[in-house]
């Protein structure tokens, strides 16, 4: 027996073992019956060697029953006892006693039916299992290589095995050579051994060929392209072909064999000559040939010619410089020598700075060699990131560049270099995409300012335009100044469409410039998409006065003859409109249509046919004229200045205010048809033809605020990107992913109106490209032609799709056939066929593609086109019109219905999968649907593509909804949607109703359920891949969901169905039930059995299906419902066990694995989430659960692998919702939270819940507790079995108040727990037996961290200000320092302060007497200035202390062991804040823990100790305070006023950490600060200063506003002692409230007020009090109110007072802030017996002064500290949106200056009066 047959025996041996363990179940017990196997088609050699290889082991032979078919074995020695007289057929039946059956079966046809269901073992099988051949070499062979060795003889076995059909006996006889190879006789290593082998399959021998390790390593995919090359290129040689199959002329190879005799080994030479002479078909010489040596021996040099070895880089320069260089001297001694050093350094990749340094001096030089030049751009900078969008692409190398940096406090800036000279940008650069680059980016230049430094080397001495941002300036200034007069290029080859920037991080401290990181961007333009005439097509636009439509014909057959869709990705598509200009959207100026005198002259008419009043007519007229000039501008700005101009935000907003009149006054039919319908093309470009198809370009209204909007978004990221000292990427993935879909996305408009026949017609945005949206019906109709839809994601879904289905069932990996069932178009089963033959290339897959379609004229159409692209492109596999013979080979087969296997009585189904793409979504139809929200969204801060689109289902709802517009919209969006909606639904808008666009399907539509059930009844699985299609239909139905899979949040969804019996699986179930002794009757076993299917399902389809496709899943199904079945009661128990409204929803993790951004294997396994609503407030509880079911025997592995799963996901979850407030993707987790809630089975009665938890979710209003559960589940297959472990449950962790548990239930309650389960019954009883703890009784929800206001670095960019990267003065001299007079001067310097770590810029110095700011009135404004001037010049006596101070600090903590470094001090009102650097060394609580010592030891007082990114904030307290004057405040503030004029902002004192202003921002974000909650709680003890701060706030809220916008009630139980000089303000309501019944009908009234306005709102269409009085007239506003009950705990003593007080400030505090009344409480100490729960809940602010002991501490701030304060208006404030405490002083005036305040402020309403 020869070596070869010994191995193949082994491996069939390896083979047989593997999967009689693989047929047992999880715990070891036998199957059910039998395993049937059969050796097919092996010679009888073959079949000896795998008999004596059984026998020989022991084992396996007692396992496996021999009966071999004598006949076909005869010779070979066999023992009696395995051989048989029956054949292969009769052996079947015969039956055994052992767990297999192995027979053998030749190739006897009358066989074939006979042995359809023995599994066979043959040629194809062996092959498959690199594993056992690698395996069974080393053992036959005696030889024991390295696990590395190994490892590479395995991947080069899969890589050969994967490109060739190898016989048995040449991969045996391959395997034996290089085992030869590898012993010591010739001691070859495993890569030299598997090129000497080569000749063993038909190649020749190469022993060097695989030598490079770096190369030809473990990975497959190299080993796979290498010998695919050598069976391509060589092995064609060996029989005298070239690789097309063409013979060579044996005179060739004689000339090069006398020609290259030097270079052939001489002992080859009679060889090769024998060769040449010999007749082709010699198999003798050609063995020889194949022997030798391909390189050593030299035989390539008689196929091809000599060829050249490419140099080193460093050989290469020299040589480029000696010969090839224009200057041949300029290489000096000294880089020559350089060189010569980079030969053995860049061997192992050793690069240094000075090859930079080398390459940036000779950089001009080597530009001549453009090879030379590009390798030496990639060892400088790397792999360049390249890019279509410039925005991505900016983006992105900001990210990468300061992630991979060190976190630094110097100011970092990117510098953007491009190295195209003069002459590139002039003759070989294309002229429309420099015209293109620069309008559509010009814009982030401006906004980006000094956080971007861009050079346009080579350009010369001239003072020319930048070509990069003002490219047709430039290309004008050449063309008018060269002789020459250049013409613009039109090439479209690659350097002529691309720019290359050289992108450097550079870190500047004074004048000093670091880089600390390059690389390199590229971006390119695709040539033949739209685009290139964007900047021609607006000035001719501009020409004929902007406001117009045009329209573009299509070009229906492509060059090719073929019929061809509109596609934006080739402009091809479209007839030009302008000449030749492919893309051009509109005409010459003579034949343009301007809308200009248009929609004047419709206007005129419809008022002289009275359709319009006068008083209708002007309002009109006037929108129209504002709109016209705005969008004028806008047009100019977008053309010459760039989309960061307020002129494009400005025309967006004249737009809504249009069509918002519109809506009012242009009512009825007439009015809509010709008014409005013509209104709303403005922008637009109709494709002409039958299909209705509309083109929204970038210069639509709508999409120039959509482009000016991601404009500012991205340089808004970037520059806090580059601001920020050590910025908080968080899942960097799913953020910069979710980013990039942003940027895709066409935000406005998404729907547009298309007239048809007369009639108006719905279109909806089917692609975007290049800032141009391509419109289409929304629904699909007979006569549409295909699609312009990409499906190269849907090929990739087929891919993984049959991965799965393989891994459930290998054996069915070899006859694999997909249906792609309904498919229109041919680009779906072409890109299938690609993506598949991957994996085809990499194993023994083999699948066939089959396309059907019930329409037979489409599936002509279909085939149609596979034919002609076949005929294009030669790679594309052979499409056949048959489904027979394509399993040899990918092909693809277009089969009729009529031709399509019918199914089987047996439920064989002829698929394996169907796959419908976008099949639902065809049969939908659109509807707009009525919506009650209208909450318009700020522009800048909305981005519609992290909304989803789907809408919540209603209870037992067959159908399902996908809106075609973003769910929410800006002012201007919603009334773009509501004029399309009127026009196209004939009906004019009603006040107070929105309505959205939506598609809609329903599984009660016969048409659907048809195609359903048919494509169920022809596959196992069916794979709907579309939008929108749910879940929850199909399982209405009777249909199983087997996976469900979420990878984006908005798009296609795969939902992999099957209504395949599962009968298995109750058996399955029913059997490890039984394992556990349960005391149920078997009627009682089948129906728990049945709960658990069901219960399975309500997780996945796919744990189901995996535990009926193999059996050792049965009990990972178990332990998963039981650990769902613990988690429902404990959701019930927190929820208020059904005393609150609340639902539940699972979700198994690894189907949404990918959105999460998590891999399927290291995930856990359940997400639990419960919803309920408390006190108006949504809940939302998460649990992660990681589930094991296990023998006693891997109990502690279960345990360990638990644990670390679910600790794993669990911190990747509080990290995420909870962490540091700076992480960047906060706001995307929450988003996909909420999203999650959409796929959920929602109970009667909780849509609203769900709608209301959604939103509050997303807005980051929702209050979420965490938690965590391993939980391992122990069994033993026999009860008798006694186990000493007892169960148990422990507490694994903690972080940051987040509970991790692992529970452990051994036998016994296991047992009790399913019988628990099985009687429906309370689990706790069990689970209280696992420990004292009871996780389950409680719940601590919390608020998510706050959110990063990066989207507020837009205002302060378009402001131009470059406040934000400066740092703070590492000393500061005075406590309140001066700072300039300006109108808002604080709203730079704070918006700095955010955006940039918590750094102000130092403040400039005012010279005279600084001025009172131009808010105030006359007289309050003197009286300032004139405070002020008394005070300027006062020189701070403190400094010496504060200096004095810090040293001691220093000295005391290093004393103490600690490193302590001092960054900075600066002085405060209350003493000096000490910045010191964090480390390792010294931490927050180092410096608690000696905080006694330190004041007793040193005289430091410590106030406050706060960690800050990479230092600590100590603040001490100084014997001397300083007051901080109201006087001084009121000087240096700024105003942040509405759009009715109302100041929002109130002044609260002065922060310490960077002596910026305070404010308590009721309205917008302002001063660096977020927008905080309405209603504020104020608390002190006496002496605190709560009465003088709370004057204080009322001065300032009076001394801002105008008596009739603002307006104060007082509630005082002191009788208004405190407040009597307040009383004569004229904002004053009425007088002090001093009784409590007074105070209950205040409180009432203010509910009532509430209501009034909530009523003028909805009459006014206005979404709040801001957008009311903008709205209204002068003497219709409504003033702002402000409710003040000062010691309010003196009354709530009382139940009656105390119950009117929840009650009213329950109903103001959810909806109080857009009616604009606001509450402000105050107390000496708020505790529980007078501020219930849900009043502290409302009064979200938290002003908190020195309180009397810790415990007040934490009821009044929700933690310690408040007691450390120093009294007199020490201030700890606790505000939504901003990180940790803020630490201020409050000011401070006298009785005098409060009367004097009081007085001045009433002189000026008087004088406001007259």
């Amino acid at each position: 027996m020869t070596l070869a047959d010994r191995i193949i025996g082994r491996v069939a041996a390896s083979i047989l073992a593997s999967r009689l363990a693989d047929a047992r179940q999880a715990d070891g017990t036998l199957p059910d019956s039998a395993a049937l196997l059969r050796l097919d088609k092996l010679s009888s050699s073959q079949i000896a060697a795998i008999v004596h290889e059984i026998l020989s082991n022991p084992t396996l032979s007692a396992k496996v029953d021999l009966q071999i078919p004598a006949s076909l074995v005869e010779g070979e020695g066999l023992p009696e006892e395995a051989l048989t007289t029956m054949n292969a057929g009769a052996v079947r039946n015969a039956g055994t006693t052992k767990e297999a059956l192995l027979t053998a079966n030749g190739n006897e046809h009358n066989l074939a039916d006979t042995l359809g269901h023995v599994t066979a073992l043959g040629a194809k099988e062996l092959r498959a299992n690199e594993e056992a051949w690698v395996e069974a070499t080393c053992h036959v062979a005696s030889i024991a290589p390295i696990f590395e060795d190994r490892a590479v003889f395995k991947s080069a076995l899969k890589g050969l095995i994967s490109v060739t059909d190898l016989s048995l006996i040449q991969l045996g006889e391959f395997c034996s050579k290089i085992s030869e190879a590898s012993l010591p006789a010739r001691g070859l290593p495993i890569r030299n051994a598997i090129g000497w082998s080569l000749p063993h399959v038909g190649l020749p021998r190469d022993s060097s060929f695989f030598a490079s390790a770096k190369t030809y390593g473990q990975a497959i995919g190299p080993w796979r392209k290498a010998f695919e090359k050598l069976l391509t290129q060589r092995a064609p040689l060996l029989a005298k072909q070239r690789s097309n199959g063409q013979p060579i002329d044996p005179e060739e190879m004689r000339q090069r064999l006398i020609e290259n005799s030097e270079s052939i080994n001489a002992a080859a030479q009679p060889t090769l000559e024998a060769f040449i002479n010999a007749p082709m078909g010699d198999d003798s010489i050609t063995w020889d040939v194949a022997q030798l040596e391909w390189e050593e021996h030299g035989v390539h040099f008689i196929f091809e010619k000599p060829r050249e070895r490419q140099q080193g880089l460093a050989d290469s320069t020299i040589y480029f410089f000696e010969h090839d260089c224009a200057d041949s001297e300029v290489l000096v001694e000294g880089w020559r020598k350089h060189l010569e050093d980079l030969k053995t350094r860049e061997r192992r990749s050793d690069w240094n700075e000075e090859d930079e340094e080398f390459f940036e001096l000779h950089r001009r030089y080597i530009e001549q060699d453009p090879k030379l030049h590009a390798r030496w751009e990639k060892v400088i900078f790397g792999k360049p990131i390249e890019c279509n969008d410039f925005f991505e692409g900016i983006l992105g190398v900001a990210h990468q560049l300061v992630a991979s940096a060190t976190p630094s406090t110097k100011e970092r800036f990117l510098r953007l270099t491009v190295n195209k000279g003069r002459k590139e940008w002039r003759e070989r650069f294309n002229h429309d995409v420099g015209s293109y680059f620069s309008a559509m980016y010009r814009g982030l230049k401006e906004l980006l300012g000094s956080k971007v430094q861009w050079r346009v080397e080579k350009m010369g001495v001239a003072n020319l335009p930048d070509p990069l941002f003002k490219y047709p300036e430039f290309f004008e200034w050449e063309r008018t100044n060269r002789k020459d007069k250049p013409k613009p290029v039109g090439s479209i080859a690659k350097q002529a469409v691309q720019i290359k920037f050289e992108v450097a991080l550079v870190e500047k401290k004074g004048a000093v410039e670091e880089v600390v990181g390059k690389t390199q961007l590229l971006w390119n333009y695709k040539p033949q998409s739209i685009g290139l005439s964007l900047v021609d097509d607006m000035v001719r636009l501009k020409d004929k006065g902007a406001v117009g439509c045009t329209e573009v014909p299509r070009r229906l057959v492509s060059k090719k003859g073929g019929v061809q869709s509109v596609s934006l990705l080739d402009t091809a598509t479209l007839e030009a409109t302008f000449s030749r200009d492919a893309g051009s959207l509109v005409p010459p100026p003579a034949k343009l249509r301007s809308l200009r005198a248009e929609i004047k002259r419709r206007i005129e008419d419809l008022s002289d046919e009275g359709r319009l009043s006068a008083e209708q007519r002007d309002i009109l007229r006037g929108a129209w004229k504002t709109f016209e000039d705005d969008y004028i501008k806008a047009i100019d700005d977008f053309i010459s200045v760039g989309l960061h101009g307020e002129a494009v935000m400005r025309q967006a907003e004249s737009f809504g205010a249009l069509l918002r009149a519109l809506a009012i006054h242009a009512r009825g039919d007439v009015c809509r048809s010709r008014l409005v319908a013509e209104v709303l093309t403005i922008g637009t470009v109709r494709v002409s033809g039958e299909q209705p198809c509309l083109i929204i370009p970038p210069w639509h209204p709508e999409r120039m605020k959509a482009l000016a909007v991601k404009t500012r978004r991205v340089a808004g990221l970037v520059t806090h990107i580059l601001s920020g000292n050590n910025v908080m990427f968080g899942d960097r993935g799913i953020f910069f992913r979710e980013f990039s879909e942003e940027l895709a996305h066409p935000f406005y408009p998404e729907i547009a109106l298309i007239q048809r026949n007369g009639a108006p017609m719905l279109v909806s945005e089917s692609s975007t490209v290049n800032g141009y949206t391509l419109m289409e019906r929304p629904i699909r109709g007979d006569e549409d032609t295909l699609t312009d839809v990409d499906p190269s994601a849907a090929a990739k879904q087929v891919q993984e799709l049959l991965g799965r289905y393989v891994g459930l069932q290998p054996h069915e990996a070899s006859n694999l056939s997909v249906l792609l069932y309904n498919a229109d178009a041919a680009e779906l089963p072409l890109s299938v066929v690609r993506e598949l033959s991957t994996i085809q290339a990499d194993s023994d897959f083999q699948c066939g593609v089959s396309v059907r379609h019930r329409d037979p004229a489409k599936l002509r159409r279909v085939y149609a086109e596979l034919v002609t692209k076949a005929g294009d492109d030669p790679d594309l596999p052979v499409v056949s019109e048959t489904s027979e013979n394509f399993i040899s080979k990918l092909r693809i087969s277009v089969v009729p219905t009529s031709a399509t296997p019918a199914k089987a009585n047996n439920s064989f189904r002829p698929y394996d999968i169907a796959f419908l793409h976008d099949v639902v979504s065809r049969t939908a139809g659109a509807e707009w649907i009525p919506v009650d929200w209208t909450n318009d969204r700020s522009s800048l801060e909305h981005a519609p593509s992290r909304w989803s689109y789907r809408s919540v289902s209603g209870e037992n709802e067959l159908k399902s909804t996908t809106f075609l517009t973003c769910p929410r919209q800006t002012a201007s969006g919603w009334a773009y949607v509501g004029a399309v909606g009127s026009v196209v639904r004939q009906s004019d808008l009603v006040e107070g109703q929105n309505f959205l666009p939506a598609r809609r399907i329903s599984l009660q539509s016969e048409t659907l359920k048809e195609t359903l059930d048919d494509a169920h009844s022809l596959a196992e699985w069916v794979a709907t891949y579309d939008e929108l299609l749910d879940k929850r239909q199909l399982q209405a139905n009777g249909i199983t969901v087997v996976r469900y899979r979420r990878a984006s949040t908005n798009g296609r969804n795969m939902i992999v169905s099957s209504t395949s019996e599962l009968r298995l699986l109750g058996v399955l179930a029913r059997r490890r039930l039984s394992e556990l002794g349960l005391s149920l009757t078997p009627e009682q076993l089948v129906e728990v059995g049945d709960r658990i299917k069901k219960d399975a399902l309500s997780v996945s389809g796919d744990i189901v299906l995996r535990a009926a496709k193999r059996g050792v899943s049965a009990g990972e199904m178990l332990g998963l419902v039981l650990s769902r079945y613990l988690l429902d009661h404990e959701f019930k128990k927190v929820s208020g066990s059904g005393a609150r409204h609340s639902f539940n929803v699972y979700f198994l993790l690894d189907d949404y694995a990918d959105w999460l951004a998590q891999r399927e294997n290291r995930i856990a396994d359940i997400l639990g989430l419960c919803v309920e609503e408390r006190d108006g407030v949504p809940h939302l509880h998460v649990a992660v659960i990681e589930s094991k079911y296990v023998t006693s025997t891997a109990e502690a592995e279960a345990k360990r692998s638990s644990k670390a799963q679910l600790l794993a996901t669990l911190s990747t979850f509080r990290e995420a919702l909870f962490g540091d407030p700076g992480r960047l993707d906060r706001d995307v987790w929450l988003a996909r939270l909420a999203d999650l809630l959409i796929d959920a089975d929602i109970p009667p009665g909780c849509s609203g819940l769900l709608e209301r938890a959604r939103a509050a979710l997303r807005d980051g209003e929702a209050q979420i507790s965490l938690r965590g559960y391993s939980h391992v589940f122990v069994h033993n297959a026999d009860a008798s079995v006694s186990h000493p472990v007892a169960s148990e449950q422990i507490l694994v962790d903690q972080t940051d108040g987040i509970q991790a548990w692992q529970e452990v239930f051994e036998r016994s309650e296991l047992r009790s727990l399913v019988e628990a389960y099985a009687f429906k019954g309370d689990p706790g009883p069990v689970r209280v037996k696992l420990g004292p703890g009871e996780p389950w009784a409680s719940s601590a929800p919390r608020p998510p961290a706050a959110r990063v206001a990066w989207t507020a670095m837009m205002d302060l960019l378009a402001s131009g200000s470059e406040q934000a990267i400066e740092d703070v003065p590492t000393v500061q001299s005075s406590a309140i320092p001066v700072e300039p007079t300006v109108a808002a001067p604080e709203k730079a310097t704070a918006s700095a302060l955010e955006l940039s770590g918590g750094k102000a810029s130092p403040p400039a110095q005012a010279t005279g007497v600084p001025a009172a700011p131009p808010m105030m009135g006359k007289s309050l404004a003197a009286l300032v200035a004139s405070k002020i001037g008394s005070q300027t010049g006062a020189v701070d006596e403190r400094e010496a202390w504060a200096d004095e101070t810090t040293k001691k600090l220093k000295t005391a903590l290093n004393g103490y062991g600690l490193q302590a470094a001092v960054l900075g001090t600066r002085l405060t009102p209350n003493g000096c804040l000490v910045r010191l650097a964090g480390s390792d060394r010294l931490r927050v609580e180092d410096i608690e823990a000696k905080r006694t010592q330190l004041l007793t030891t040193h005289a430091i007082n410590l106030v406050t100790v706060q960690p800050k990114p990479g230092e600590i904030v100590v603040t001490i307290a100084s014997a001397k305070r300083q007051s901080v004057s109201l006087w001084d405040l009121w000087s240096r503030r700024g105003i942040n006023r509405n759009a009715a004029g109302i100041n929002t902002s109130f002044v609260l004192g002065l922060q310490e950490i960077n002596g910026s202003l305070l404010y308590l921002n009721l309205g917008a974000e302002y001063g660096g600060l977020a927008s905080h909650e309405p209603h504020s709680l104020v608390a002190g003890a006496t002496g605190s200063g709560k009465s003088v701060l709370l004057q204080a706030i009322l001065l300032d809220i009076a001394a801002t506003n105008p008596k009739d916008l603002a307006q104060i009630v007082l509630i005082d139980p002191k009788m208004g002692v405190d407040y009597s000089a307040l009383e004569d303000l004229p904002h004053m309501r009425e007088n002090i409230v001093v009784t409590r019944e007074r105070s209950t009908e205040v409180l009432s009234g203010l509910v009532d007020e509430m209501e009034r306005r909530y009523t003028l709102f909805a009459a006014a269409r206005a979404r709040d009090l801001s957008t009311f009085n903008a709205k209204s007239l002068p003497e219709a506003r409504l003033p702002m109110l402000f409710l003040v009950h000062d010691e309010f705990a003196d009354w709530m003593l009382d139940d009656g007072y105390k119950g009117a007080v929840s009650a009213a400030v329950q109903r103001l505090g959810v909806k109080a802030r857009a009616a604009g009344i606001h509450l402000i409480f105050a107390a000496q100490r708020p505790d529980k017996d007078v501020m219930p729960m849900q009043l502290r809940e409302n009064l979200g602010n938290r002003l908190i002064l020195k309180v009397a002991s810790e415990a007040t501490s934490k009821i009044a701030l929700d933690r310690p500290g408040a007691e450390l304060l120093l009294g007199k208006g020490h201030l700890a404030a606790k505000l939504n949106g901003e990180q940790g405490l803020v630490f201020a002083q409050a000011p401070f005036l006298s009785d005098q200056d409060i009367e004097l305040a009081v007085a001045a402020i009433c002189r000026d309403a008087e004088a406001a009066k007259s």
